[in-house]
């Protein structure tokens, strides 16, 4: 009878020569494995992977269990347009942060809302201020050049936004941009110089604060000051530690009378309101109109202390 005892040092042997067949059998399974061509279904969808790329500040993890489980039953719902989800998924926002439902406008994203306030409460006269680097692509034109106009700084020394130097440069500034924590350094603006920037910026502007991020920091967020009817827009967004960057859900919380001046905008808001419903006026003064879209050439500024206002090299997010 044939001895079938196997001792570890033989079992050890095998293991070493299976593992160095693998790459040979690899080989072979992808050469028999052909990639599907890329226009066709299979090939399109084969082109969405798992790499990260640093550059586009994804989650690679993608959505929780509990929402690819939720997300199952939307492929047989895809002819809907679905009127109604944005204002409910945004009841449900707002229910969950303190706000009324007419605070909580749902967008595809918050990029659009982003430009949007860019737009709305900025102009070549009540220009949009902001330290840099920082995500400003929302304020550009295709050429590069600001939509309306621009008074920039570069961060101070900790990489965060001095508040005080920006509103020194900018005077008379439509909207105050911050994001918080800012991209690409990210740094935190503190609720102290926030609520100073509130408290001493020129009348009729806004503060519009992005808190893509806000969930990677244990910054405060903003959406308090909403309830409390404070000059200011916040942006929040699904692409980031939701994982949901591809199914492009977003939020601007912002006052009431302010939604019309951004939903009135050529861009996308997931809200549809009835064709009779009056439109009510915005709070802040008519002294700081939408502005039309008017490339005005580069960045200018005054100068705040020995902190001169220019313009530099922009980060490059992908679309919140």
């Amino acid at each position: 009878m044939t001895d079938r005892t196997i001792s570890r040092r033989t079992a050890f042997k095998g293991a070493a020569a299976a593992a160095a067949g693998l790459p040979l059998i690899a080989r072979a399974g992808s050469a028999m494995a052909l990639p599907a061509p890329a226009d066709t279904a299979a090939g399109m969808i084969a082109s969405l992977h798992d790499r990260i790329y640093i550059n586009a500040n994804e989650n690679p993890h993608g959505p929780c269990l509990a929402a690819t489980k939720a997300l199952a039953a939307l492929p047989t719902l895809s002819g809907r347009y679905g009127m109604s989800f944005g204002d409910r998924i945004a009841a449900l926002f707002a229910a969950q942060n303190g706000l009324k439902p007419e605070n909580v406008v749902a967008h595809p994203g918050s990029y659009v809302p982003l430009r949007a306030a860019c737009l709305a409460f900025s102009s070549t006269e009540k220009p949009i201020a902001y330290a840099e680097p920082t995500f400003d692509s929302g304020f550009r034109g295709a050429d590069g050049k600001p939509l309306t106009a621009a008074i920039t700084l570069p961060v101070g020394p900790d990489h965060s936004p001095d508040v005080k130097a920006l509103l020194a440069a900018a005077p008379t500034a439509g909207v105050y941009y911050l994001c918080n924590p800012n991209n690409p350094t990210g740094t935190v603006t503190s609720r102290e110089d926030i609520l100073w920037l509130l408290a001493n910026k020129p009348k009729g502007s806004i503060l519009l604060v992005d808190e893509a991020y806000i969930h990677y920091s244990t910054a405060r967020s903003c959406v308090d000051l909403v309830a409390q009817g404070a000059d200011v827009l916040v942006l929040r967004t699904f692409s980031k530690i939701y994982g949901l960057a591809g199914l492009r859900i977003g939020f601007v919380c912002g006052r009431p009378t302010c939604s019309p001046r951004l939903t009135a905008l050529p861009t996308t808001s997931c809200r549809c309101p009835p064709p009779s419903q009056p439109k009510p006026a915005c709070s802040i003064p008519p002294s700081s109109p939408p502005a039309r879209p008017r490339p005005t050439g580069s960045r200018t500024g005054s100068t705040a202390g020995s902190t001169p206002a220019r313009s530099s090299t922009s980060s490059r997010r992908a679309i919140s």
